[in-house]
């Protein structure tokens, strides 16, 4: 099997894609300040399922949010590569539980942007 199909097949759990909405399953401590508005990027490891949105026309419009039984919704304003990492992105060192999800090489940062409701920005 091809390296790069195993990896895009790795992250199928975590996000799935249904027209230009991407969903992300995170944490609790991430989804509540993406919710009040404090969190305005997230974060994925430079995998080659990630990069993929990069080079998307059109780009993914909205980003969906879930965390258990709790759903949120965000405009996406821009999708970037960023190879200096996490922590250059976070402006911090990563914390355990960062490196271990996003690890210390190039990012792919997705820019969030208003809060979506019923398909429409607020």
């Amino acid at each position: 099997m091809d390296v790069e199909v195993a990896m895009a097949r790795q992250y199928e759990d975590e996000v799935y894609e249904k027209g230009s909405t991407i969903m992300f399953r995170i944490r609790q401590q991430y989804f509540w300040p993406i919710v009040r508005g404090e969190k305005r990027e997230e974060i994925r490891r430079a995998s080659p399922y990630w990069l993929t949105f990069l080079e998307r026309k059109p780009s993914p419009a909205e980003a969906l949010f879930v965390c258990g039984h709790n759903s949120h919704r965000r405009k996406i304003m821009g999708i970037d590569l960023v190879k200096e990492g996490g922590a250059f992105v976070l402006g911090r060192p990563l914390s355990e539980q960062g490196k271990l999800d996003i690890g210390d090489g190039p990012v792919v940062v997705f820019r969030l942007g208003p809060e979506v409701a019923h398909g429409r920005s607020t």
